[in-house]
């Protein structure tokens, strides 16, 4: 899957040769550890700028909205460590605007199996 991102991402002249991209599946046998990892991965790309996290997760979680159990993307904008919360820049402007939440909540919607898509997030990392 990295490949394809990098491939398309490329054709779009959006990367430079030496940016990684790591795919994270959440492992539901491990949540305790892929939370740790999650954190640590917030914790360390508020400290740079050569990094961005795309989380792909259950909208509903988020929103409150019963209704909204799909899956959807974001990128994460901020991260506030001293009150452990997440700023999401929705891509929906339609519905949404840029909002924070707290981190248990969004990595409870990254790791959310209820909706169509993987639980996971994708890191972006310019070496």
């Amino acid at each position: 899957m990295e490949e394809v991102f990098r491939t398309a991402l490329d054709k779009l002249k959006l990367l430079k040769d030496d940016t990684e991209i790591k795919i994270v599946e959440i492992d539901q046998k491990r949540l305790s550890e892929s939370r740790k990892k999650f954190r640590d991965l917030l914790v360390a790309n508020e400290q740079s700028s050569n990094d961005f996290l795309i989380l792909n997760f259950t909208q509903g979680v988020l929103s409150d909205d019963g209704a909204g159990m799909m899956g959807h993307v974001a990128v994460v904008g901020a991260y506030d460590k001293s009150k452990r919360r997440v700023l999401i820049l929705d891509p929906d402007c339609k519905w949404y605007e840029p909002y924070w939440s707290p981190e248990d909540k969004v990595f409870e919607a990254i790791s959310d199996r209820r909706s169509d898509s993987k639980p996971s997030y994708i890191y972006f990392r310019q070496k």
